[in-house]
């Protein structure tokens, strides 16, 4: 049995006390102390160190093992043979220098359209008819759709919403319902204690109402990008109280939910205040997640609406690439279970080929990385190019798995 690193950085439980050290830049050298990047109060056993020199190092490990046969063919290396911090065993590596992320920002993270009735057009026959067919081309399939208002509307719109998400979910082939974007994120909410008992609520009748199903919701954690920079972490504690760690973790690790896809990129400018760059917010993100244990307790993917952005379909090659070694390989690398390659806007689909599902650098970039089974689409059974069948098929194409938009009107 071989295991394949990908990840940037490693965070291990160890029985020598570390300090923390300043984090200079993300992927600077393999084999070196990323402590730093943990928030003040890390206990001394968890440390960090580069497993890479850089993210495209880590992409060429990934395309050497992707080469059909090279893992089937591989064998554990002898104990003596160990690889060492310098690299001196081990199967030969390209020749790589870091790359620099991408500056596009996402949308606004509080925009919440899934209430516009006019992206609400599919009926249930509608998403009954996608799931059945994703779940047929053998993709991993969600449904979903935001009940925070629902919730909030009062018991008999709830349970009727509830009733209706759990109808498509119950379906055969359907893994899970996500039941919320942006958890906590909304005006509405006026507490943690609020938002808590919403995703209470939520989790107990949906897992009566669709046993058996898996849970999931979208996540804003701001603070996460901070790494150990504490005027950031003051900063984005005070400005989003309903999003900090310690409140998100109540929302999450309780057994309410069993996955949660985060997004940090829309705060990149925030981060830019306090001198990190979007780079260091996303590996700080994965890296933060990872000492505080999140990943043992859910799922944990990550979400990002960068590749559907309006112009990304006439993006360059090299565009496209950079893009999706920020959006994609760089999340992967350094923690992320999986990347949810998501609408620019909510209730929207996340077309990333061209009208009429023409190809494009965006798709072929995705189509690169298929192999690694560990990107996902959203999907608006409202908003096909050439209908239910042609669309899941190009979808099965460049991803793994399908979140169906069940948002229709109400």
């Amino acid at each position: 049995m071989t295991t394949v690193g990908l990840a940037a950085a490693l965070v291990a439980v160890s029985l020598t006390p570390t300090a923390a050290l300043a984090l200079d830049d993300p992927g600077q050298r393999r084999g070196g102390d990323c402590s730093g990047l943990f928030p003040e109060g890390t206990p001394d056993h968890v440390v960090c160190r580069y497993l890479v020199g850089s993210d495209q190092e880590a992409l060429d490990i990934a395309k050497y093992w992707m080469t059909p046969g090279r893992v089937d063919s591989a064998k554990p290396w002898p104990l003596d043979e160990m690889c060492a911090a310098d690299d001196t065993c081990g199967p030969p590596r390209p020749e790589s220098t870091p790359t620099g992320a991408p500056g596009s920002v996402d949308p606004d993270p509080g925009d919440h359209p899934e209430n516009d009735q006019a992206q609400q057009t599919a009926n249930g026959a509608t998403v009954d008819q996608t799931v059945d067919q994703a779940a047929a081309l053998g993709l991993r399939v969600w449904v979903e759709d935001e009940l925070a208002d629902d919730w909030l509307a009062g018991p008999e719109r709830f349970r009727a919403a509830v009733t209706r998400l759990a109808g498509h979910a119950n379906r055969p082939g359907v893994a899970g319902i996500k039941f919320s974007y942006d958890l906590g994120n909304r005006p509405e909410f006026k507490s943690p204690d609020e938002v808590q008992r919403f995703v209470a609520d939520t989790s107990a009748a949906l897992r009566t109402a669709a046993p058996g199903k898996r849970l999931a919701v979208d996540a804003v954690v701001p603070e996460l990008g901070c790494g150990a920079v504490q005027a950031c972490l003051d900063a984005l504690r005070a400005k989003y109280p309903l999003l900090t760690a310690e409140n998100a973790e109540r929302y999450l690790l309780t057994g309410a939910v069993d996955a949660v896809t985060l997004n940090s990129v829309p705060f990149a400018g925030e981060y830019g205040a306090f001198g990190l760059s979007a780079t260091q917010a996303q590996f700080n993100q994965w890296v933060t997640v990872k000492s505080r244990g999140w990943d043992a307790r859910v799922h944990v993917g990550a979400r990002d609406a960068g590749l559907t952005q309006d112009g990304s379909e006439g993006w360059d090659t090299t565009r496209a690439e950079a893009e999706a070694r920020f959006r994609l390989d760089l999340p992967l690398q350094s923690g992320a279970q999986t990347v949810l390659v998501s609408a620019s806007r909510q209730g929207s689909d996340a077309q990333v080929f061209g009208d009429g599902l023409t190809e494009n650098e965006v798709t072929k970039a995705l189509r690169a990385r298929k192999q690694l089974r560990r990107t996902a689409l959203q999907i608006d059974p409202a908003k096909f190019e050439r209908g239910v069948a042609a669309d899941l098929q190009a979808a099965a194409s460049v991803a793994d798995e399908v979140y169906v938009f069940a948002g229709y009107a109400k």
